[in-house]
């Protein structure tokens, strides 16, 4: 009786380590750096009432890394 009830005993701390153990998980993820510089010729001004927005770098979580977006002339 003392052997079966050693053998459950340890069965159940085993089990409760693996459980313990598996329990936390972490994912971390990291994606590549945007390129440094981008070589850009804006185009002529279509209007005097326009400004010029600067292209840039966004993240896409559809794409899961960084997209450059071109720059454009802007109404104001």
């Amino acid at each position: 009786m003392k052997k079966v009830s050693l053998l459950l005993s340890l069965l159940f701390l085993l089990n409760m380590a693996h459980s313990y153990a598996g329990g936390a998980r972490v994912k971390v993820c990291i994606g590549r750096p945007a390129p440094t510089h981008v070589v850009v010729v804006k185009p002529d001004r279509p209007g005097p009432d326009f400004i010029w927005i600067e292209g840039h770098y966004d993240w896409s979580p559809r794409l899961n890394r960084y997209v450059w977006v071109e720059g454009h002339w802007k109404r104001v």
